[in-house]
């Protein structure tokens, strides 16, 4: 099927092809990985064939393309948002279906930009309807989700505090608060370790809350140098209690799924630490559970050579996403 340069050139240029109104789909198959590993790659292509398919045939699809993995974007006619809902609706349960089990079903991720918004042109249209698309989060229904002026809002306040993040480091906007934990099933109160927590001095004005910031650098990938400073900061203190002949406590610190995939982060986070000569028994790393990992070996390879190393691993907010057991174990 066509690639995205393909449907990029409509976006730009619409009127050429005769296009006056249209609304922006991108989506994906919702645990399309599970249909790889437990029914094979020749089921998972003819699922992918079949959407191809059906956006050929589908008389209100202007034009289409397979972007990349089992990620879809079509611009279509531009209509009324109940009517498009219901469009979209059948067209993803005429495609829910997999051959060969009838047991199971597919289950589709959606973003639409409406007309009054796709005034983005090209590739913001893509981000747009991707943006809207990433807020589906139930497995087990297809999500069809618009884009939204509050979304906008967001776009325009990532694409602004992603442009300061370089500069409130130099100034030291970040600050890293430790929060104590406590056991709470024993009598005794005493301390049993402390979690550190990012906030942003913005502009020495205003203190942000990590929902803030902290969910747009994740989708730029500068969400590591975040990381780092919260690993520096901590590892400072923990050498400054030392010094000072303070009790240690292990200090709990997040690492980011998109670091995953940083070269040579186990050396990386090492010489962070051994910087400060702190023991790597006292450094927690936190996995926020809530965050989906597309490679589950790869990953799990990464925690078991921390741990190796000396370094804790927990999981936050277990529960609150998809419960990875197989993660958890």
């Amino acid at each position: 099927h066509y690639n995205w340069n393909h449907l990029q050139a409509f976006l730009e240029m619409p009127m050429d092809y005769g296009i006056n109104d249209y609304a922006f789909v991108h989506f994906d198959i919702k645990e399309f990985r599970v249909i790889n590993e437990v029914y094979g790659h020749i089921a998972a292509n003819k699922v992918l064939c079949n959407i191809v398919k059906a956006m050929n045939e589908a008389d209100f699809v202007y034009a289409s393309a397979r972007c990349h993995n089992d990620n879809f974007a079509m611009m279509i006619h531009d209509m009324p948002e109940q009517e498009m809902v219901e469009v979209l609706e059948k067209f993803f349960e005429d495609l829910s279906h997999l051959e060969g089990d009838p047991n199971y079903k597919i289950y589709y991720r959606c973003g639409v930009v409406p007309m009054q918004r796709t005034i983005l042109n090209g590739n913001r249209v893509a981000d747009a309807a991707k943006l809207a698309q990433s807020i589906g989060q139930n497995m087990n229904k297809t999500e069809i989700i618009f884009f939204t002026d509050k979304m906008h809002d967001d776009i325009s306040w990532g694409n602004y505090i992603k442009a300061s993040i370089d500069r409130a480091i130099e100034n030291n906007e970040f600050i890293v608060f430790f929060q104590p934990k406590f056991d709470i099933t024993g009598d005794s109160t005493e301390l049993k370790g402390i979690e550190a927590l990012i906030r942003w001095n913005y502009g020495k004005k205003e203190f942000l809350a990590p929902s803030k910031f902290v969910p747009f650098f994740e989708k730029d990938g500068s969400i590591g140098k975040i990381d780092d400073l919260v690993l520096t900061k901590a590892c400072e203190t923990l050498a400054r209690w030392k010094n000072e002949g303070r009790k240690l406590y292990t200090v709990s610190v997040n690492l980011s799924r998109s670091r995953f995939y940083f070269e040579n982060l186990i050396e990386h986070l090492v010489s962070i630490v051994d910087r400060y000569h702190v023991d790597h028994q006292y450094i927690e790393f936190e996995l926020t559970e809530s965050a989906t990992y597309e490679d589950m070996d790869h990953m799990i390879g990464i925690l078991e050579e921390l741990r190796e190393r000396g370094f804790q691993i927990s999981m936050d907010d277990f529960g609150t996403g998809y419960s990875s057991l197989s993660l958890l174990t």
